[in-house]
């Protein structure tokens, strides 16, 4: 509960990296997937450019049963754009197709 209330306090402040490095520990410690750790995992994955840590967050999500939404892939898209991961962008836009998620406009530019 405290790792937990860390991390989204943390996200609230647009700390990136802390966040980053929480959503870590809390993996390490095979603590149970919870939605919005995986949210501030993926936006700060986002805005860090962490493309590989965001396909961990999102495979947790599904396979715990999440519903997956467009918010979620477009992240792990913007993760790999800021580091120049095209094909894995297009892999995710792919993912987002098959779930039948509608994009938002910029989504799709990151897999281009």
């Amino acid at each position: 509960a405290d790792l937990r209330r860390a991390i989204l306090s943390s996200a609230r402040s647009a700390s990136h990296g802390a966040v980053l490095t929480m959503v870590s520990k809390w993996h390490r410690q095979k603590l149970p997937v919870d939605p919005l750790v995986s949210l501030a995992g993926l936006r700060a994955c986002a805005a860090r450019g962490v493309w590989d840590v965001s396909s961990a967050l999102l495979n947790d999500l599904e396979g715990a049963g999440f519903p997956l939404s467009s918010e979620h892939f477009e992240l792990a898209m913007r993760a790999c754009d800021r580091k120049g991961r095209w094909q894995e962008a297009l892999g995710f836009l792919t993912r987002m197709r098959e779930a039948g998620l509608p994009p938002t406009l910029p989504a799709p530019q990151s897999a281009l």
